[in-house]
């Protein structure tokens, strides 16, 4: 993972949060319209299975019926699967003729062998999940010693059962290896679950290579 720049420059209109986010997984920062979309974006920065991402990706059109609907996703997502999501907060999602609409796209982006996802608040920041990339995003750009790095991954490959807390161990056990542990999982050095609490006995599934 490329290390971001911590300032994410940004501004209101309307009331809304815009910006543009600087991504690992993107080219060129990424331009959010909302808090929830800079929210989603931080997760998917921060999900090891995301391996590229993009915001307001294309604009395609679809039938609904006998209308032409014009569509521009929110976010689009490459790695161990592909899909599109929309973000949308859940008092507009929750609406009959939104469920409705949301078959017809899923259907459409299934004949394109591409998933469709709504994620409002409720799965953005759901819980421990959302917690973990707020601990972790701190560490993005934190300098890891290159024998910190070493001495993690040897404990990782010759335990059969590594955890976290075996890694900040290993490291001396003391402030300054728990800020080294966190920062290779937030740089993808070495992964734990993205959906379990981050704490001692949280399992390092893998290395990343």
């Amino acid at each position: 993972m490329n290390r971001l720049a911590k300032r994410l420059p940004s501004r209101r209109r309307s009331g809304r949060l815009i910006g543009r986010f600087p991504s690992g997984k993107s080219q060129e920062p990424l331009p959010f319209e909302s808090r929830l979309e800079l929210d989603a974006l931080r997760v998917l920065e921060m999900d090891p299975d995301v391996t590229v991402m993009q915001t307001q990706p294309l604009q395609l059109t679809y039938l609904d019926g006998m209308k032409l609907r014009r569509y521009i996703p929110d976010i689009q997502v490459w790695g161990t699967k592909d899909y599109v999501i929309e973000v949308k907060p859940s008092n507009k999602a929750d609406t009959e003729e939104f469920k409705r609409i949301v078959e017809v796209r899923r259907s459409y982006f299934a004949e394109k062998g591409l998933g469709y996802e709504v994620w409002t608040e409720r799965e953005i920041r759901a819980r421990p999940r959302y917690d973990r990339v707020i601990t972790l995003w701190r560490y993005l750009d934190h300098e890891i010693p290159r024998k910190a790095t070493l001495r993690a991954l040897l404990h990782v490959r010759t335990k059969s059962t590594p955890t976290l807390g075996g890694v900040i161990d290993a490291l001396g056990g003391d402030s300054s290896a728990l800020r080294n542990a966190y920062a290779l999982v937030a740089q993808g050095i070495i992964r734990t679950d993205v959906c379990a609490e981050l704490n001692r006995r949280a399992h390092v599934l893998e290395v990343m290579r």
